[in-house]
């Protein structure tokens, strides 16, 4: 397959993937590095943050179970996503 990345292809093709046997740890996220990040590679000020940020901490917060695929069907702007769809 002809590419101008073949480094992307590589990468599909030879994955690094991460052997690790320990199960998936989800934590909250640190709301106030965030805004920090937000702030230096933005250029945004807290109020901005908190628009984009809030919203997802507050989701967060009702789910109820570390699947992702449950907060992004939460999270769906149509609730489109289901779990039982396969890629």
């Amino acid at each position: 397959m002809p590419t101008r990345h073949p480094q992307v292809v590589d990468a599909y093709l030879k994955p690094a993937v991460d052997h690790d046997e320990q199960p998936c740890k989800w934590e909250r996220p640190d709301l106030h590095g965030l805004r920090e990040f937000c702030s230096v590679h933005f250029n945004w000020p807290q109020a901005k943050a908190d628009e984009q940020l809030l919203p997802v901490m507050q989701v967060l917060e009702e789910v109820t179970t570390s699947y992702v695929t449950t907060y992004y069907a939460h999270c769906s702007p149509r609730n489109t996503y289901s779990s039982t769809n396969r890629y």
